[in-house]
């Protein structure tokens, strides 16, 4: 077996096609942030030298951070055959609910592309959660009158051990550089594939401890009864969103939870999974909204002050791909126009909290790969609506009609897709007089009639009732079955009555669970 390549010789190989990786990384978090207004981050540690008087303080706590973790052990000698990653800085702005930079953060990583399955890392995937969860929560939260915290855990990956053996050259900025030396890697440092999944187990172990059961629904929520109350909480790697029926209750969640990891709380959430959270629990209300989110992205395109759009797409709108190759006009046209990085943003708002504009997005998004003159002049009228309601947002109140018991819509819009003539399904939840989830998708099936398209969307919104009902015994909060369902009659007989047999026989049987 040959000896292991000396540091080098080992940067130079892997740098000019490992690294390419981790600037990809870093290019698509800088199209982000150019996207919506923001300074692009350093992505080096030469550039973030630079300007020593911004990034330097930052990778001196990282630094530092790694020493309290353990996370490197002495250096050694390069084992034979052993896998040696290559560490990198990548650097990055925090935000406050505003959008505004609130400190500068870097990160140490490795590059995990170069680990061998089977002998570096066994399984990756680790669950993160859903934004239709964390919906669901607040709405809960707001109805019971519980008080919501939050946390944030201190270089969450770094708690999780590592079992494989593993080693990495010294990073840029520790000492033992360019000695021939390697330092083995002794927890689960960010950019391992099995990082993610290794602090997931971290946690869940530790919520068990303490009493918390998992949700099977979304295995990030996690729920308990203690003598001083229940907390429920919802993690997304390495925030946690809580909610506790008692102060006293709050208070033991957080410092039972602080005995365990490093954690950082806020004296009221503000900031929720990059979504403003208002919540005032003596009036029963809680709003989601992403204001700086928009605000930034329109500044940065030069389209804060464009006149509104009342309407997401112009009524009757027809967007056609086309069949014929896109002119010279129109290619010449599009060349500078940033549709993708536009429209990815957009998408990200409809996900979070703008169930307006999710029909809009899905439309606009068929046309991603070539866009045309005419699709870019949709986009700039989805964005002009943006722009009038952008300090909008979700609202669940403790006082809505019909409480926490869910409203599920279904409807379609028939053979709406003019080039595949294929329908669109719609789906909206409802609780506490707010959406918690809600879908606009184009049908995988071409339908024959109406009814048929509503009946593919009814079975949809089955399947979502029955996961939100799923979701909510688990936390022990479940609604009475079943709960209302509004959908198109033709379809609600076609799934109570059999004798429209011969009428639904070729539909997929996918929708036939009904």
């Amino acid at each position: 077996m040959q000896p292991p390549i000396s540091p080098p010789t080992q940067h130079r190989a892997l740098l000019a096609s490992v690294v390419q990786g981790f600037n990809e990384v870093s290019s698509e978090y800088n199209t982000a942030l150019t996207a919506i207004g923001i300074t692009p981050v350093p992505r080096s540690y030469s550039q973030a030298m630079e300007d020593p008087d911004r990034w330097s303080p930052a990778i001196e706590k990282e630094i530092q951070r790694m020493r309290e973790f353990g996370v490197f052990g002495p250096l050694q000698d390069p084992p034979a055959g052993a896998t040696i990653l290559v560490p990198l800085w990548v650097l990055a702005h925090k935000f406050d609910g505003d959008g505004k930079i609130v400190e500068e953060k870097a990160r140490l990583v490795v590059n995990g592309r170069t680990q061998e399955e089977g002998r570096d890392y066994h399984h990756t995937f680790a669950a993160v959660l859903r934004f239709e969860s964390l919906r669901i929560l607040i709405a809960l939260w707001v109805t019971l009158g519980y008080h919501i915290w939050q946390i944030d855990f201190a270089s969450a990956y770094l708690n999780a051990d590592l079992d494989e053996e593993i080693y990495a050259w010294p990073p840029e900025g520790f000492p033992g550089g360019n000695t021939g030396k390697v330092m083995q890697i002794q927890k689960s440092i960010y950019g391992m594939m099995q990082a993610g999944r290794n602090w997931w187990k971290t946690l869940d172990g530790t919520y068990r401890e303490l009493g918390y059961t998992r949700n099977q629904a979304d295995q990030c929520v996690r729920s308990r009864v203690s003598g001083s109350g229940e907390t429920m909480t919802g993690t997304y790697t390495d925030d946690t969103l809580g909610g506790s029926s008692s102060i006293q209750e709050m208070e033991k969640a957080k410092m039972e939870i602080g005995l365990k990891y490093r954690i950082k709380e806020t004296d009221s959430v503000q900031f929720a999974l990059g979504m403003k959270l208002m919540h005032d629990r003596d009036l029963g209300i809680a709003t989601l909204s992403m204001p700086a989110y928009w605000n930034n992205l329109l500044s940065h395109h030069s389209l804060r002050d464009v006149k509104p759009k009342s309407t997401p797409l112009p009524n009757g709108a027809i967007l056609l791909i086309g069949t014929s190759p896109p002119s010279t006009d129109n290619i010449e046209f599009m060349r500078e126009k940033p549709y993708r990085e536009i429209l990815g943003a957009v998408q990200f708002g409809a996900a979070a909290c703008h169930p307006d504009i999710a029909h809009a997005a899905n439309v606009l998004s068929r046309f991603a790969h070539e866009p045309r003159k005419v699709h870019w002049q949709y986009l700039m009228h989805l964005v002009r609506y943006i722009s009038g309601t952008r300090d909008l947002g979700i609202t669940y109140t403790r006082m809505a009609p019909g409480g926490l018991s869910p409203i599920v819509y279904a409807d379609a819009d028939y053979a709406s897709c003019v080039d595949s003539r294929r329908s669109t399904s719609g789906v909206l939840t409802i609780m506490a007089g707010g959406p918690t989830f809600w879908m606009s998708k184009r049908q995988d099936v071409v339908a024959l009639l109406t009814t048929e398209a509503e009946y593919i969307a009814l079975a949809k919104a089955v399947q979502q009732a029955k996961w939100v009902h799923s979701f909510l015994s688990e936390l022990g909060h479940g609604v009475p079955r079943p709960f209302p369902i509004r959908c198109n009659q033709g379809a609600i007989a076609i799934s109570e009555n059999p004798k429209f047999h011969s009428r639904v026989k070729h539909i997929d049987i996918r929708y036939h669970f009904l």
